[in-house]
């Protein structure tokens, strides 16, 4: 069996323990998810590894969770049992200095150009905590989105022939293998699949394919994709030229410019983007 195409028994028990410990709330199992993510992760983007970026952005979204309670603790409840513990007359004289007071800082607006010149106001910061409540914390700080009138917007992955390409849209005929890839030399997962075709029709719309441009899109698929643009590094530049080049799709221009050549005009042309405007 090809590894792209199918989960092993073994793999479907790794996924099925993951998936019962990602159910429990005692912190022990959000530690050891951690640690089997960690133990399972590779650089193979096979269907496996797409399970297991699934679970880890699943993970991601409970631990931020867990340090809002833990941080809500700590300046609530908690601190208050602690200053009870911690009476004065309880300790020995020499034994501990005592804890300075910290005065509480005012939040202060934000120095770069063009930011905010006054202070926050309460109905801004309370219209932003309502924001977070509805849409998420995931959404409201994801570099690939926009926020305008405490609005969270999502801009489509690209414009082909006046229309709005979204990812939920076009990701379903990959999932099911719905989409015909001849060029490809490889049984490539679903998610790879769509971020490869996704860039050839970047390079077709823009001309060009730099690390500029490709920041400017990859930035817009969907947390856990493992092509989205990162602060450690950027993925999707690096493995879709190594990929294309090796297929013959594009040529470099000059610098750290590529092109598409004669071939990948043609597909791109007369099937990925019929593909994805007529989906």
């Amino acid at each position: 069996m090809a590894k792209n195409q199918g989960l092993t028994p073994d793999d479907r028990v790794k996924l099925k323990t993951l998936d019962t410990l990602l159910e429990s709330d005692v912190p022990r199992s959000h530690t050891i998810v951690a640690a089997l993510i960690v133990k399972h992760w590779c650089e193979e983007h096979n269907v496996f590894q797409s399970q297991l970026v699934m679970r880890a952005e699943r993970w991601r979204r409970q631990h931020i969770e867990l340090n809002q309670q833990w941080r809500k603790g700590q300046k609530g409840i908690f601190s208050d049992l602690m200053r009870i513990l911690e009476l004065p007359d309880d300790i020995e004289p020499g034994v501990r200095a005592s804890k300075k007071r910290r005065t509480k800082r005012i939040t202060q607006p934000s120095l770069l150009p063009k930011a905010p010149s006054g202070m926050i106001t309460d109905k801004e910061a309370s219209s932003f905590l309502k924001m977070l409540d509805e849409d998420g914390i995931s959404d409201v700080f994801d570099p690939g989105n926009y926020i305008h009138d405490n609005t969270v917007f999502r801009p489509p992955l690209i414009f082909l022939d006046g229309k709005s390409i979204f990812f939920d849209d076009i990701w379903p005929m990959y999932r099911d293998g719905n989409i015909k890839r001849s060029w490809d030399s490889q049984n490539r997962s679903p998610e790879i699949a769509l971020a490869l075709d996704y860039v050839l029709m970047i390079i077709h719309k823009e001309k060009k394919w730099t690390w500029q441009v490709a920041d400017r899109y990859l930035v817009r698929l969907p947390w856990g994709h493992p092509w989205k643009l990162t602060h450690q590094g950027r993925p999707g530049w690096v493995a879709s030229l190594q990929i294309l080049s090796e297929n013959g799709m594009i040529e470099k221009h000059h610098g750290q410019t590529w092109k598409l050549r004669s071939g990948g005009c043609q597909i791109v042309s007369g099937l990925v983007c019929s593909a994805w405007v007529n989906f």
